[in-house]
């Protein structure tokens, strides 16, 4: 007996159900991230595709996501504008200028 009154065969035969239990929870969790990836990257040709300025902000006010349109529309490149604050950038400045309004989700 060894380890808490387990004899060796035990312990081997709980290590081999420990491991199967991880080889079937590794391939499950690679299968949704294929599947999430594979989301993503339909759900970006969408935002990236639609005329449409499409952004995300956080609770700050601060851009997280801003889809190409913003530089067709207002002259800005997405790369410029994300991890800027909506409210205090020249941006929301035309993007009201071009609007009636806001559109929120």
């Amino acid at each position: 007996m060894n380890y808490l009154g387990k004899s060796k065969e035990e312990l081997i035969k709980e290590l081999k159900k420990s491991q199967q239990k991880y080889d079937s929870l590794k391939e499950i969790l690679k299968k949704d991230s294929t599947e999430r990836k594979e989301i993503e990257g339909k759900s970006e040709i969408i935002t990236q595709s639609i005329l449409d300025i499409i952004f995300i902000l956080d609770k700050k006010g601060k851009i997280n996501f801003m889809n190409n349109s913003v530089e067709k529309t207002l002259g800005y490149l997405p790369k410029d504008v994300i991890g800027k604050s909506f409210t205090n950038e020249q941006l929301f400045i035309r993007f009201l200028q071009m609007h009636n309004g806001l559109y929120l989700v």
